[in-house]
Formats: C-alpha cells, sequence, structure tokens
C-alpha cells in the first residue's frame, strides 16, 4: 500500500468535505483531488530525499510537531495550493481547499503510519 492508495481508500471522506463545506462541482472536485495528490506527493518525495524519513516520522505520529514538522505541513500546504491554481483555481479556493486537505490527510496518514518507520517507509 502507498500513500495514493490511501488517499484512493478514503476518497469518499474528503470529497464529502469539498461538497459539505465548499460546495465544489464534481469538475472542481475531481480537479482539487488531483492537486492534493500531487502537492502531498512532490512535498513528500521532496522532504525525503532532502533529509531522511525523520521529520516525516514526527509529523505522521501522535506526538507533538517538531518545529521541521510544522515546516513541512506549511511546505504541503503551499505546494497544495500551487498545484490547485496550476489546474485553474483562483487563490481564495485554493486556500481553501488545501486549508480542508492538508489536515485530513496529514491525520489520515499519521492513522495508518503511528510514527513507524517501516510502516512510512512502506508507504514512499
Amino acid at each position: 500500500m502507498d500513500i495514493s492508495s490511501i488517499l484512493k481508500g478514503n476518497e469518499g471522506d474528503l470529497l464529502s468535505l469539498f461538497k459539505d463545506k465548499l460546495n465544489l462541482n464534481p469538475s472542481e472536485v475531481e480537479k482539487s483531488l488531483e492537486g492534493v495528490q500531487e502537492g502531498i506527493g512532490s512535498s513528500l518525495t521532496e522532504e525525503t530525499s532532502k533529509n531522511g524519513l525523520g521529520t516525516l516520522l514526527n509529523l505522521f505520529s501522535g506526538s507533538k510537531n517538531s518545529a521541521s514538522s510544522n515546516s513541512l505541513v506549511s511546505t504541503l500546504t503551499k505546494k497544495v495550493i500551487y498545484s490547485l491554481l496550476t489546474k485553474g483555481f483562483d487563490a481564495s479556493k485554493a486556500k481553501a481547499i488545501s486549508g480542508i486537505a492538508v489536515p485530513f490527510v496529514v491525520d489520515l496518514i499519521s492513522s495508518k503510519v503511528g510514527g513507524k518507520e517501516n510502516i512510512l517507509g512502506g508507504l514512499l
């Protein structure tokens, strides 16, 4: 199982959040899912390449986030917003989507990883 599979497996919950809170139309929902996956995927790949798994393990655990993990959340948010902007969303809608999606995805991955390196390594 990888992160894409986890997102696909929980897509319905994220779709409901987008529809209920942001009133997105079906086309916007599809583009938002693509943007979220692209932004999160590129951020996690970059982080792993630059700094290994340490920051990700902290982020995807039940522990308090380190400064590096908080910085990574900021990077995730920025990358998701950028990806959404390239999909045609305006800045305010991209920020709103990211504001829902990033915490959802971090919590979702955390629930699967629980700070365990072997599980995280398997997801990446």
